[in-house]
């Protein structure tokens, strides 16, 4: 069967990266990169694996760019500190790896969970997570937000689950968005894109779609928090991103 390094980022993952390196145990190697834990990270990954290196932090893709560069196999994992392997997903990928791979890349499904309750419907639902690769055929693009791994070949999909138990607070969760949808302005707006109020006309569809088309509505409180979220994230980003427009348009008029 062919080897399998698999490789994880971390920062202060003590409560988490237990279950996470234990649904991995298997693999041929681990490579966990940190950027720097105060917590008990290190000592909990050590437990599983020596390759535990420290990267100074710029963004999630960067590290995971150095973490990929780290790792020692032609077939790599890439999982984070807060996701699991389902035992299918453990399964498919030995019995694809056992014979011979007729992609460079395959997805998965990642499943995400609030306080351990699958949640998988509206914006949560089930999609396929590009995870699995030839460590020679993919790399991770230049960009400050949403981890993306560019592929230089065909992808498939093998079966199973990512588990992903992301949600612990409803509170710590609109926090996270908050500071990702900054960062995905400032990120987009440096890459050229612009936003038009029909960027923001377009929001209560968004909602409506997720609510009713995708059945938010029959999940309760849940589901209408998961259909409103996305919202509340591409309001703010755009926010942003208007700002800095009119900032720009008034430097270029004061001739700066």
């Amino acid at each position: 069967m062919a080897r399998i390094s698999v490789f994880v980022i971390t920062k202060n993952e003590e409560a988490r990266i237990k279950r996470c390196l234990e649904s991995v145990s298997w693999a041929d190697e681990l490579v966990v990169v940190d950027s720097g834990s105060t917590d008990g990270t290190e000592r909990a990954c050590l437990e599983f694996t020596d390759r535990f290196i420290y990267n100074d932090w710029v963004n999630s893709n960067r590290q995971k760019q150095f973490a990929l560069e780290q790792c020692s196999y032609d077939w790599v994992l890439s999982i984070d500190a807060d996701e699991v392997v389902s035992l299918e997903m453990r399964r498919a990928i030995k019995e694809l790896l056992s014979g011979k791979p007729s992609k460079v890349g395959y997805k998965v499904l990642r499943r995400n969970y609030y306080r351990e309750r699958l949640v998988d419907f509206g914006v949560m639902h089930s999609k396929p997570e590009l995870r699995l690769f030839r460590r020679d055929a993919g790399r991770f693009a230049p960009r400050a937000v949403h981890d993306k791994v560019v592929l230089d070949g065909p992808s498939g999909q093998i079966g199973g689950y990512l588990e992903h138990y992301n949600i612990t607070s409803l509170s710590l969760w609109v926090e996270k968005n908050i500071r990702y949808g900054k960062v995905s302005a400032e990120d987009d707006f440096a890459r050229g894109k612009r936003v038009t109020w029909r960027h923001f006309a377009a929001l209560p569809s968004l909602f409506l779609r997720r609510y009713f088309l995708w059945k938010g509505i029959l999940h309760g409180v849940l589901g209408f928090y998961f259909s409103a979220m996305p919202v509340f994230f591409r309001l703010h980003q755009y926010s942003i991103m208007w700002e800095l427009q009119q900032n720009t348009k008034a430097k270029d008029s004061d001739g700066i």
